[in-house]
Parts: C-alpha cells; sequence; structure tokens
C-alpha cells in the first residue's frame, strides 16, 4: 500500500486500535469496480436516504465518464466531495458548478490520486469500495495492461457502517488538506449522521443492494468483451465478476451477524460448527470450503424483505450451467 494514502492510514488507524485489520481484501479489476460502484451508487437513487458521497477517481478523465450520473446522485444527497487531479477540465462540468458537489484537485504525485474511493453515508444505508492501483511492479512481467477494464485494484468494500463512518473522517480530514474549509462545511452534517446511525440498524436496505449488486455484476458478465479483444484470458475477468457475486452475499451476512447485539458471533458459529462436523466425517478439503461458506450464509434468509431465499436468487443470477461455485452450489 502507498504510505500516505486514505487506504493505508485507515488500516494504520485500525491496527493502532484494535491490533487487527478487519479487511477482507481482494484484487478486483476495474471492469468489476464500475459495476460494484454502479450499484452502490444506484442504491441512492432507489431510496430517500440523503447520504453525504465522498469519491476518489484518480484522474478528472475518470470523473468526466460518470459525471452525468452525479448529477442524479447529487439531487438525492447531502453533499458530494470528488477528489481527483484536475486534467480533463472537470470543474467546468454542469455537475461540478451545483452546490452540494465539491471538486477536490489532488496533484499526480498525491498517494490519493492513486486510489479509487466510494464512500457512502446516511442514517439509514452505509456502504464503500476503498482500493488503489496496483503498481507497475506489481503488474509483474504482464506489465501495465493496454486495455482499460484489465487494470488491477487492490483493497476492499463493506456495510460496515463503524468502518464507514471512520473512512468519511479521514476521508473529511485530507479534503481539510486540499482545500481548506471543508471541514467547516461537513463536520456538523457528518455529526448529525453519526448520532443517528448509533440509534438506527442498517441492514433494512441490505437485501436490495445485495440483489442490485449480484444483478448489475452478472450484467456486466454478459457484456464482456470477446477474448480476442483482451491481452489477457476474458475468464479472468469472469471470474473476478464471479467471486464478487458471492462476496455481496457475504458481506450481508457479515452485516446481519453485527446488527444482532443478542449474538453477534452466530454465522461463525455456525460455520465452526459446519467444519468440525466435515472434519469428523473426513470430507475432503473442498467439501469443508464450502461447509463453512454455507455456515456464513445460512442467516440470509432470516432478513427482512428479501422476498427470495439465498439459493433462489443465487441461481436467478449465475444460472445453472455456471462454471463458478456460486452460493447457490454451496446448497446442492
Amino acid at each position: 500500500m502507498l504510505r500516505g494514502s486514505i487506504l493505508q492510514t485507515l488500516v494504520d488507524t485500525c491496527q493502532e486500535r484494535t491490533n487487527q485489520t478487519p479487511f477482507n481484501y481482494g484484487v478486483y479489476y476495474k471492469n468489476t469496480l464500475v459495476s460494484l460502484c454502479h450499484a452502490l451508487e444506484d442504491s441512492i437513487l432507489a431510496n430517500d436516504c440523503q447520504p453525504i458521497v465522498m469519491t476518489a477517481f484518480q484522474r478528472g478523465k475518470w470523473y468526466l465518464q460518470e459525471a452525468d450520473r452525479y448529477t442524479k446522485i447529487a439531487r438525492k444527497s447531502r453533499h458530494i466531495t470528488i477528489l481527483a487531479t484536475p486534467d480533463a477540465g472537470f470543474a467546468e462540468h454542469p455537475t461540478g458548478q451545483l452546490d452540494n458537489v465539491s471538486l477536490i484537485s489532488l496533484l499526480p504525485e498525491d498517494p490519493v490520486a492513486q486510489e479509487w474511493h466510494l464512500v457512502i453515508l446516511s442514517p439509514t444505508y452505509t456502504a464503500m469500495v476503498m482500493c488503489q492501483e496496483l503498481s507497475e511492479a506489481d503488474y509483474g512481467v504482464s506489465g501495465i495492461p493496454d486495455v482499460d477494464i484489465e487494470r488491477k485494484f487492490y483493497g476492499f468494500w463493506t456495510f460496515e457502517s463503524d468502518l464507514v463512518l471512520q473512512t468519511a473522517k479521514l476521508m473529511l480530514d485530507c479534503c481539510e488538506q486540499n482545500a481548506p474549509g471543508m471541514r467547516q462545511k461537513l463536520q456538523s452534517q457528518l455529526d448529525e449522521i453519526a448520532e443517528a446511525l448509533a440509534q438506527r440498524d442498517t441492514t433494512e436496505q441490505l437485501s436490495e443492494t445485495v440483489n442490485r449488486v449480484v444483478t448489475y455484476l452478472k450484467d456486466r458478465q454478459e457484456t464482456l468483451p470477446n477474448a480476442n479483444q483482451l491481452v489477457n484470458n476474458q475468464n479472468a475477468l469472469d471470474r473476478n465478476l464471479s467471486a464478487n457475486e458471492l462476496q455481496a452475499f457475504l458481506r450481508m451476512a457479515q452485516a446481519i451477524d453485527l446488527s444482532d447485539t443478542a449474538n453477534p458471533m452466530a454465522a461463525s458459529e455456525v460455520a465452526s460448527l459446519c467444519e468440525a462436523l466435515g472434519q469428523l466425517l473426513d470430507l475432503p478439503a473442498w467439501q469443508l470450503k464450502r461447509l463453512r461458506l454455507a455456515g456464513m450464509l445460512h442467516r440470509i434468509d432470516y432478513l427482512p424483505g428479501t422476498g427470495k431465499s439465498l439459493p433462489t436468487i443465487a441461481r436467478e443470477v449465475s444460472g445453472p450451467s455456471c462454471p463458478y461455485p456460486l452460493a447457490h452450489r454451496l446448497y446442492a
């Protein structure tokens, strides 16, 4: 991780407080991140949650690709903060002229200019993506991809409200350094949302959001370019999308546990029991892994408002011919 980046600062802060980093790290193709972020953003458009949205787009030209979308998002948000290097004149776009949109310019050498962040913070819905692009050395002998959708990012995404709030404060620190006065503009709104979050369960909207994430990832799979248009194997992009469909269900399971003050370790305890029983039955390692995942996911059916069971949803988004072991395979 880049020293001085928001992701590294968050990791260091968590290690200082708890001596651990509660993150599920992964490597994501840009292709996957676009679908994931669109799904999380569109949950703002579908609900009246009035969030604060903080983003890091790396370069102004990436922001310009999303600027029209952000006009709609701004209408449903308290405030939007966008960090990017000013290399494409994005300040002149109509979205950048809105009263509740702040554009923060980054220097190209700023570590944050190598990051891709989306932080959504509201009293009823919290979500975030925290990633930074792999360096040339990280790509190894293959080098930096020529095809944009094959670029890779390292990080994590979550719905956990405490982490989202903590990250929003760190991003506000970054904004203040680059644009003095941002703290005065946003601090009272952050405090108001933090107070509301302390008194409310934010899992109410998760089933709808997770279904949206899975649907968008599945749609992206169906529109992947032909293999001869890609430098790397098309299967790598496809697997990355499939893996995050399962991760979406796991994130929801984690959020359900966190919201259950009476038994916040239920899923992990069931997962451990499933694995122990599998060991007693002398099951092979691949079946033990699936048992553990099934244990982690077992509470999702109890989330109000799903309308469908997890196996049903997973079958719909994956299809019976899917070659990857998504959630519905765990129940087979």
